[in-house]
């Protein structure tokens, strides 16, 4: 209806002016018109989408490498496979919180990264947003990197990795690589409820070998259940 109402316009104007500025302005008019028609369906097929399948995406897989050989110079870097469940994808939002000093920055190899939105409260994760060169589409599968190489020196971060899992993954792999230790006590891992109450803590959930001929823990967990934080802690 809309869209009949401007080329009717459209149509005046040409019969009205019918020199050839007239004639663009009254074409830019229709294709502005046009785009906003669309950008319009796009906001509500993305609301309505968002709200009937949990978010924006799903994730298929994620792999963590956390990477020091000195004990002091780290590599963070996470990799997703992702499934798009709105319209259009420009950007990916990631929650993640670093522990020790900030003064680094995120990057990544796929993604530019668009800005990161810290919360002053230690309990909430930071939300890093890469923005997508190629958006991808409803439905269709999108890799999803980021990573820093980070100075913790004064070792002011804590050693452990920990996942938010609010809904069903099929595979998580974490790699805790520490090319400085020979030996090393088995990690712990831990989980707590998402939604837990006031003073709900972790409770311990499996242990990980440290594997000293690879100088690594290496977590590998299928299918683990949705509503979760896990988290992975190891002694320096």
């Amino acid at each position: 209806m809309a869209v009949s109402a401007i080329c009717s316009i459209v149509s005046v104007v040409c019969l009205c002016f019918r020199d050839q500025i007239a004639i663009w302005i009254a074409l830019g008019t229709l294709v502005l018109s046009l785009a906003t028609i669309l950008w319009a369906i796009l906001r509500v097929l993305n609301s309505y989408l968002e709200e009937n399948i949990n978010g924006d995406h799903r994730c298929i897989s994620s792999y963590i490498t956390y990477k020091t050989d000195d004990g002091d110079h780290i590599l963070f870097e996470v990799q997703k496979l992702i499934q798009v469940k709105c319209a259009i994808m420009q950007v990916f939002d990631t929650g993640l919180k670093w522990s020790g000093d900030d003064n680094f920055k995120w990057e990544s190899d796929l993604q530019d990264v668009v800005g990161l939105d810290k919360h002053d409260d230690e309990t909430e994760f930071d939300t890093l947003k890469l923005g997508f060169k190629n958006p991808p589409l409803y439905n269709q599968t999108a890799a999803v990197q980021f990573k820093a190489n980070i100075n913790d020196s004064n070792h002011k971060s804590s050693t452990y990795v920990e996942l938010r899992v609010d809904y069903p993954i099929d595979y998580i792999q974490v790699n805790i690589s520490l090319g400085y230790k020979n030996m090393s006590e088995n990690a712990v891992v831990e989980r707590k409820l998402i939604h837990a109450a006031t003073g709900g803590g972790y409770k311990k959930f499996d242990t990980i070998p440290y594997d000293s001929v690879h100088r690594q823990y290496l977590y590998q967990t299928f299918r683990p259940e949705s509503g979760y934080f896990y988290r992975i802690s190891w002694k320096r």
